[in-house]
């Protein structure tokens, strides 16, 4: 899920003096992308109007060799997840949340390509296609139904932390981390120390 930042289109009023940015919303509500001129993101269908949070979902590239835990130099070879670390590798990206590594994963589909209506409905939410056998967590297409819930679960959490008032709780939620600020710690998106903030 490596940040897609939706280009702006200025378009010039008859004046001359203003102009007014297309909103890409309907291009970033698919790409899990950010629209600059609204200031918003969207991962997994969820919007998200915290820059922060958006970030900390995006995945970055990194370099093997600079990897210095076992475990994650394991789980980048082989797509999984280093739970000592908190960091999940898929296809040479490092995510730093557990939450941005289940959305993740899956095959990405666009709508119109697929051909099951159950399957097309749950491409546009989260559904599972006893029919075809897969799942669906906002476009992309997951073939085991442990993973497709833990994604579905991810997404829950996602959605929590893009309602929280502290930006700093958002992260945190999304990371197992804690809020400095609030004095909060999460696991698993809910709160295992009690504090002011979230």
């Amino acid at each position: 899920m490596k940040r897609i930042l939706i280009p702006t289109i200025a378009v010039v009023l008859v004046s001359g003096s203003a102009a007014l940015a297309e909103c890409k919303c309907g291009i970033a509500k698919v790409e899990n992308g950010w629209c600059a001129d609204c200031k918003v993101g969207y991962v997994a269908g969820v919007k998200i109007k915290s820059d922060a949070l958006f970030e900390s979902l995006q995945g970055h590239e990194v370099d093997e060799a600079k990897i210095k835990c076992p475990s994650c130099t394991k789980a980048h070879k082989a797509g999984g997840y280093c739970e000592a670390c908190k960091a999940g590798f898929i296809g040479g990206n490092a995510y730093h949340s557990w939450v941005a590594y289940r959305l993740a994963n899956g095959e990405f589909k666009r709508v119109d390509d697929i051909k099951c209506a159950t399957c097309r409905k749950a491409a546009e939410g989260s559904g599972w296609c006893e029919s075809c056998g897969v799942g669906y967590v906002a476009h992309h297409k997951l073939t085991d139904k442990a993973e497709y819930e833990k994604a579905v679960q991810a997404q829950k959490v996602l959605r929590l932390a893009a309602e929280s008032k502290c930006e700093k709780c958002a992260v945190a939620m999304v990371s197992d981390g804690k809020c400095e600020q609030c004095k909060v710690e999460y696991a698993n998106g809910e709160k295992i120390k009690s504090g002011s903030g979230g």
